[in-house]
Parts: C-alpha cells; structure tokens; sequence
C-alpha cells in the first residue's frame, strides 16, 4: 500500500494489507506524541470491538481486551511532529474471550441462583427455591444445579385426595379434584405453596384446569368431564409451560428438556361413573378434628367412591342423623329412601409432633352398616389408625384415609354376606 505525504495509507483506508479484516479488527489513531497515537488507535479498536461483540462490555472486558490487542504498526512524520499507530485483535481471541467471558459469567449466576434456592428451600418457600434452581440450571447447565434440581424434584409429591379410584354418581359431567403439593424429604414435609398445577384427563384433548396451590400446598378445581365419559385417569400435574415462564427460562436453551421432568410429578387417579342399578345406601359418617367439626370430609369422600364401585347407589343427602342413633329410628326415618346405612362418627387429631414440620395424627371411631328394612346391623367397625404429615390438616388427612382403606374390606365382607343370605 503505498504512503501518501503527510500520512500513512493504512491510516487513511483503516484498513492493513497485513491484517485482513476477515482475521483482524483494527484501530488507528493519530496524534503529535507516539503514546497519545497509541491511545488512539487503542481507543478505535475498542470501538470495533464493541460493535463486533454485539453486547454491552463492562470496563472490565474493555480492558482484558486491551491486554489481548497490540500495536502492530506505527507511523512518524519525517519532521517527527506527527505520529499514527494501529492497533490490531485477532477475532479468534476476540470470539474465545466472548465464550469465556460468559461462560464464566453464567457459572456466576447459577452459583447466586443455586444459593438462593438453598436459602428458599430452609426457609420452606419452595416453589421460589425451585424457580431459583431452574434458573442455575438453564444458566449454568448440569453440574451442582442439575443435582441440587434432581433432588429437589425427587422429593416433590404431588397427591390427589379420595383414594385411587373414585366412583361418580349417574349422569356427573363435572367432577371436583382436589389434592396436594409436598416436598417430601425422610425428616421432613413441606408444603409446596404457590405453585402453578394443571388437572387434566390423561390422553384427552378436552379442556384441562388451571389452579395453584394455597399456603397449606392444597389445590382444588372442577374439572368437565366429556360427553359420554364413563371411565378414565385424572392427572393431577406442575404447569410446566407457567414454572418456566415465571422462573423467566421458558426461552432459553434446554428449557425444552426441563418440562418433562417437571411434567413427571405428577399423580393420578381412577375415574369411573357409576351404572345405576344396585341398593341404596345411605351415607352418615361426622368427621372432626380434635372434636371440631369439618365441613370437607375425608374418610367419607373415600368410603364413599369404594361403596358407589363396589356397585351401591351411595347418596348423603337426607335427613340428619345422629351418629349413635337408634336402628330402629333410622328404620323410621329412611324407610323408603334406602336399604342400607352406614353410620359414625370419626374424630382425628395430633398425637406426636417430631418437627415443625413433622407431625403424627390418629384417626379413630366407630362405624356401623344397618339394614333399614328391619335395623340389623350387618357390621361394626371400630379401628384407630396413624399417619404421618407436614402440619396437623395434613397428618389427620393422611390417618382418615387410612381409616378407610382399612375398614372398606370389613364393610364390603358384611354387604356380600347380606347379599348372599337374601
């Protein structure tokens, strides 16, 4: 390139034979001392830099960057009054500083995420430490996070309440779920409050519900059920689309392999609408909790649904009725409007507390089936049972489920003997 008067080419073109633009990025300067031309031709090569990295620089990276370039040519006047430099960076190292730098850089965020959520998850807001370890994963891959986020989901249980199997009366076209989000570690349960659930019909592509768990990590949401459904599985599931999106990584590379494995916590029951034939069976079980009525029964939703599977037309509506009412007064009082009745009273509470957040309730109580037509009583049920939970709601709904599961088969003994005696 040849030298103009007064000069040099390559300052005019900014552009060097030498270092194609291809390989290099270059800066010139111009200036009456050697230093102040360096600084210029510094100074215009960062510039370059700024607009080839297409993100903003810290001063930080400015000056690593300083550090990788160099001057590569310099320039005097012949009266030595005037000096031009150029200084040049390879945008190999340019593009290997890049990776570095933010490699580096989102090692540092999923550090700060991953100890938040450590932070989060002690102080039981579990559903902020998870979005906290989704957003250390997605910054910085596997490694701690991936493991920390491994453990954490392990331990989320996702629970649907009334058993495994639920029976629906004839003609249910709108069936009300309800279940629970735990982390469930050995020493420990915590509810998972807040989080986004969906409780859809497994294989349907009817329309799915959308909740979010309470402070006590319960949900509940009425699902439609399609025309002429007689029979299949509720999933109760994280929304995994909504945890993405507000732990603000549903765009970010491999967020498309973070939805199965929030999708896996998932629980499922049985549904199955009831055919309209067999007897009618009255259903007046009172539950309390350390004496204290409740509205939302348990053991009664689950004995309930067995007895409508086991082929009974179970209604509890009707005339109130006194748990230790006499048989030959419920003959009186149901005559007519059933052949059956099951009857008690089921009172749970608090027996050991391990933890904050680790407690044993006991559901105990007596339960009898009579035959309204002459009040004999074809069972009696007397049983205490133990469950473990996170908090007092959470341990009695556990130990009244269990007292059903355990006094079902006594209960169905009894029906097919009546039924075989007749």
């Amino acid at each position: 390139m040849p030298q103009k008067p007064g000069r040099p080419a390559w300052a005019v073109a900014r552009a060097h034979p030498d270092f194609p633009a291809a390989q290099w990025l270059i800066g010139t300067g111009e200036g009456i001392a050697p230093a102040e031309a360096a600084d210029r031709a510094y100074s215009d090569l960062m510039e370059a830099v700024r607009v080839a990295a297409r993100r903003e620089l810290s001063e930080a990276d400015v000056q690593a960057l300083g550090r990788l370039s160099r001057i590569e040519a310099r320039w005097q006047s012949r009266d030595g009054r005037r000096h031009a430099a150029l200084a040049a960076l390879a945008r190999e190292d340019l593009d290997r500083y890049l990776a570095d730098s933010l490699r580096a850089q989102r090692e540092a965020i999923a550090a700060a995420e991953l100890e938040a959520a450590g932070e989060m998850e002690k102080s039981r807001q579990v559903y902020p430490a998870l979005q906290r370890a989704l957003r250390a994963v997605a910054a910085g891959g596997g490694g701690e996070p991936g493991r920390y986020l491994d453990r954490l989901l392990q331990a989320i249980q996702m629970r649907l309440r009334d058993g495994e199997r639920r029976v629906l009366p004839p003609g249910t076209r709108e069936v009300s779920v309800s279940g629970a989000v735990e982390l469930v570690f050995p020493e420990r349960f915590v509810p998972v409050a807040g989080a986004p659930v969906r409780i859809s019909l497994a294989g349907a592509d009817g329309p799915a519900a959308q909740a979010r768990t309470d402070a006590e990590g319960n949900v509940q949401a009425s699902l439609a059920l399609p025309a002429r459904f007689e029979r299949g599985e509720v999933v109760l599931s994280l929304d995994a689309g909504t945890v993405l999106a507000e732990a603000g990584t549903e765009a970010q590379a491999g967020s498309a392999e973070l939805a199965p494995r929030l999708l896996a916590r998932s629980a499922r029951q049985w549904l199955e609408i009831a055919a309209e034939s067999g007897a009618r069976l009255r259903l007046a079980v009172v539950e309390t909790r350390s004496g204290r009525a409740v509205e939302s029964a348990v053991a009664g939703a689950r004995l309930a649904e067995e007895l409508r599977r086991a082929g009974l037309r179970v209604t509890t509506d009707g005339p109130a009725l006194d748990p230790d009412v006499q048989p030959s007064q419920a003959s009186r009082l149901l005559s007519g409007s059933a052949e059956l009745l099951l009857v008690g009273r089921i009172d749970a509470g608090v027996v050991q507390v391990v933890s904050d957040s680790f407690l044993f309730a006991e559901a105990a109580g007596v339960l009898r089936l009579l035959r309204v037509s002459d009040g004999q009583m074809l069972q009696r049920v007397e049983l205490s049972t133990r469950a473990a939970g996170s908090d007092e709601w959470n341990a009695a709904d556990r130990a009244l489920s269990q007292f059903a599961r355990k006094a079902l088969p006594r209960l169905l003994d009894a029906l097919a003997k009546a039924a075989s005696a007749r």
